[in-house]
């Protein structure tokens, strides 16, 4: 009579190369949730820098009295034109300081600049501090830039 040998089970090998291969995966999908996030935060800024850029354009387009106003930023104005009666450039001053301060408090490091050049052509840029990943540096500024004829 002859003795089949036959295994029954796992060895501790197989096993421990299973709980390798699987502990790899794991890591990979944790990894690209991670960069999922990152992404999803850096739209997120994105779109709020493009709704702020297009919300001085509307200022500047509700307000042409003032529009020259507007492209000096040194008129930023703290004065409540919506509680208390302003003039045009006064309101053009509270546009600025406005969304200065809105850019500020929504963003990372986030600041906004106007410019006008000839021929009536008004540039709108917003900047803000990203998350990704640049080799040691894990910071970049983004912008975004709007260019208009009111």
């Amino acid at each position: 009579m002859q003795l089949k040998a036959r295994q029954q089970g796992l060895t501790l090998m197989e096993i421990l190369v299973t709980m390798f291969i699987l502990a790899v995966g794991l890591l990979g999908v944790a990894s690209m949730q991670v960069r999922a996030v990152q992404d999803s935060s850096n739209a997120s800024y994105r779109s709020i820098a493009i709704f702020y850029a297009n919300d001085i354009v509307d200022r500047i387009r509700a307000n042409p009295a003032a529009q020259a106003t507007y492209a000096d930023e040194g008129n930023a104005s703290a004065d409540n034109c919506l509680a208390n009666t302003c003039t045009a450039a006064q309101m053009a001053g509270y546009d600025i300081q406005t969304w200065l301060t809105n850019i500020g408090d929504a963003l990372p490091a986030g600041s906004g600049e106007l410019s006008v050049a000839a021929g009536n052509l008004y540039t709108v840029e917003v900047n803000w501090t990203d998350r990704v990943e640049q080799g040691a540096n894990a910071i970049a500024t983004s912008r975004v830039t709007l260019t208009f004829e009111p």
